[in-house]
């Protein structure tokens, strides 16, 4: 009986040291592991317990203008600490500073005088900048926005800001690796980095951006470069008989949605962002599917109002419509004819105001064919008479 005990006894130890070598095994290797993770880390940043992914970097000034969805002068009149759901139930720690927008570079939907909100990580903090974001300061800002009504962003934390100092003198982030390059500040401003004004960067911007427009007057650019032509109607009675609606409206909302254009009249998918505006229908000049009183959605690419038109979509203005109507396209409810010739500003006082680069109704000679007066005089219901007349049974010239 005592051989029988010690041998269970014996065959205990045995089994506690082994599980003991196992688990002090475990804790080694854990150990090794976890400090390869850290070592392996060490040069991105960390958000809370997660690795951040690598922002985008941009090597060349046109890269710099055509990224952003926005580039503002502005000073900063407001910081709060906020922590805000980027999607996938993912909830970060942002400073979001107002920003007061004193000039518009580049942007679709924000206007000099408007107050808007910028995010940026908590975690991306003063202390790893060559300046601060302080209330009082003004910064030229370079920022992707977003539909969802999320705050806007930086392109990125070195390259999506310059602090511009009270003589107008702009610093940029010394990891800027464009605007703190001495070579490239001196081929594009004939100047040294330290000698660079906001001004000299707002107009030489404002120019590029001028030049790049003008370049494609006729196209639409979308994402990664894509363009498609619109076609360009010579002919008021080609705007006339083209659209399978024309309506008189008045923009009651916007918003910037994703949207699958490529889906329109084919199999393949190209997702853009695009501004859509809800449209009060008040007066049916050519019907299609819309009925007046009915709100309808009018989507308009990227790239176009207001940075291309002679005017700007605004909410609380009216507009004669020129559609296409997508029936049964889950994505596009209606779209302009084109960006220049598919919208008409309807003023308080009734006169009409066509884009510049409508060469019919900006055409004197043809509005006083059809309309016996200039284009200057003419009026809302100048046009919705005359058409309605004409639609009805009367030819159009040309």
């Amino acid at each position: 009986m005592k051989k029988q005990k010690k041998a269970i006894i014996l065959i205990s130890v045995l089994v506690l040291l082994t599980v003991g070598a196992v688990f002090f095994v475990y804790l080694l290797a854990n150990q090794s592991i976890n400090e390869n993770e850290i070592n392996g880390s060490k040069n991105q940043p960390i958000i809370g317990n997660q690795t951040k992914a690598d922002y985008p970097d941009y090597s060349t000034f046109e890269q710099l203008i055509d990224k952003p969805d926005s580039i503002i002068y502005g000073e900063i009149i407001s910081r709060e600490k906020r922590k805000i759901d980027i999607g996938d139930s993912l909830v970060l720690d942002y400073n979001v500073y107002k920003v007061k927008v004193n000039e518009v570079i580049k942007s679709r939907r924000t206007k000099a005088g408007d107050v808007i909100e910028v995010k940026v990580m908590a975690d991306e903090s003063d202390e790893d900048r060559t300046f601060k974001f302080e209330n009082g300061n003004g910064y030229i800002l370079f920022l992707s926005e977003y539909s969802s009504g999320t705050p806007a962003s930086l392109i990125n934390p070195y390259q999506g800001a310059l602090l511009v100092k009270d003589d107008g003198t702009v610093v940029p982030d010394a990891m800027n690796t464009v605007f703190a390059n001495d070579a490239s500040v001196q081929e594009i401003f004939g100047k040294m980095t330290s000698e660079l004004k906001k001004d000299d960067i707002v107009n030489v911007l404002t120019e590029k951006l001028s030049y790049s427009l003008e370049s494609s007057a006729n196209q639409l650019t979308v994402e990664n470069e894509i363009k498609a032509d619109y076609p360009h109607y010579s002919t008021l009675a080609e705007i006339f008989n083209t659209p399978d609606t024309i309506v008189y409206g008045e923009i009651i909302s916007s918003e910037i949605q994703k949207i699958d254009i490529g889906a329109v009249g084919t199999d393949s998918s190209l997702i853009v962002d695009c501004e859509v505006y809800k449209v009060q229908v008040n007066e049916v000049i050519k019907s299609g599917l819309t009925k007046a009183g009915d709100v309808i959605e009018v989507t308009i690419a990227p790239d176009g109002p207001p940075a291309r038109r002679s005017f700007e979509f605004e909410n609380g203005n009216s507009y004669i419509f020129f559609l296409m109507e997508f029936d049964g396209t889950p994505h596009i409810r209606a779209a302009l004819i084109n960006l220049y010739q598919g919208a008409l500003l309807v003023k308080d006082d009734g006169t009409v105001v066509p884009d510049a680069m409508n060469t019919v109704f900006a055409n004197d000679n043809s509005v006083q064919e059809i309309f016996g007066k200039m284009t200057s005089e003419l009026k809302k219901d100048d046009i919705v008479n005359v058409l309605t007349e004409k639609l009805s049974g009367s030819s159009l010239p040309g």
